[in-house]
């Protein structure tokens, strides 16, 4: 092989070399300025219910909940501006937790305006509500209240 012949390959395989790191340095720097799609709220928050208080009805088949019980612990990393909203709620913000560190826990105490819900198949109450913070995506989220877990007006 001549040497001319040989230059050629060697500056060939610089060029490539060079081309490859240059893809690859400019696909990381596009990853790193690519926004971050944030959690859903039941991967950052971990939220259940604690008690309630209701009016029942149709032979404690049905009761109308006027203030919902919840507990909440940041899983995720520290929570900002936690807002959860139910149906009959008159004002969702101010029900409002400002600060939540990650692996503490806070109660919340929803006041409504009555929440009606009857019992499902498993004998529960069944209480929907929209859930996040200001680092995860909003969710709608479902708790199975036990009837014994409602306090009666």
């Amino acid at each position: 092989m001549s040497k001319r012949h040989s230059n050629r390959n060697k500056y060939l395989f610089i060029g490539l070399f060079f081309l490859l790191v240059v893809t690859i340095v400019a696909a990381v720097a596009l990853y790193n300025d690519t926004p971050r799609q944030k959690p859903a709220a039941t991967e950052y928050l971990k939220v259940w219910h604690t008690r309630s208080i209701g009016e029942f009805s149709n032979q404690n088949k049905s009761v109308l909940i006027t203030t919902l019980g919840l507990r909440l612990t940041a899983i995720g990393g520290d929570a900002h501006d936690i807002l959860i909203v139910v149906e009959s709620q008159p004002t969702p913000e101010n029900d409002m937790i400002t600060f939540l560190a990650n692996g503490s826990s806070s109660d919340a105490v929803i006041l409504l305006n009555g929440l009606p819900t009857t019992l499902n198949d498993q004998g529960k109450f069944p209480v929907e509500f929209q859930i996040g913070c200001a680092e995860s995506e909003y969710e709608t989220v479902t708790v199975y209240i036990d009837p014994k877990d409602i306090s009666r007006v």
